[in-house]
């Protein structure tokens, strides 16, 4: 069964890996070549409408392939010889550095957080600072 689901890593990875390239690929052709044709030109319209629903499913399917990966033949091939699949352990590992999506994605929203704090208090200590300030008259023409 191991042997099986190492099969089905590999081809998952690389159907995400096709899926990456098409997203990635669609995004450059959108900015190079759409954008060689200028802005508001008619013909761009359509072949631009297949590029973001390429990129779309590209999106999708890299998502979708990257999560089989980790939430379905990960647990699959940890599973004990009653079947038991050892969910809440699992889970316990996604600081390993074998999901370094996941500790980017961790990473990268708590840098977020404290940057929504300090632009809170730097809009708040703005407020301040103009709020006491006398209002300026319109000049007289």
């Amino acid at each position: 069964m191991t042997l099986l689901a190492g099969f089905l890593d590999v081809l998952l990875r690389g159907v995400g890996l096709l899926a990456l390239c098409a997203a990635g690929g669609g995004v450059a052709y959108a900015v190079v070549v759409l954008r060689a044709l200028g802005r508001g030109a008619d013909a761009a319209v359509e072949p631009l409408r297949r590029v973001l629903g390429l990129m779309t499913l590209g999106a999708l399917v890299l998502a979708g392939s990257r999560a089989v990966v980790l939430f379905v033949l990960h647990p699959w091939v940890l599973a004990d010889a009653a079947g038991r699949w050892p969910v809440a352990e699992f889970a316990a590992t996604f600081d390993s550095p074998a999901t370094p999506e996941l500790s980017a994605l961790r990473d990268t929203v708590a840098a977020l957080q404290d940057e929504v704090v300090a632009l809170k208090a730097a809009l708040a200590q703005l407020r301040e600072d103009f709020g006491n300030a006398a209002p300026r008259q319109p000049p007289d023409r």
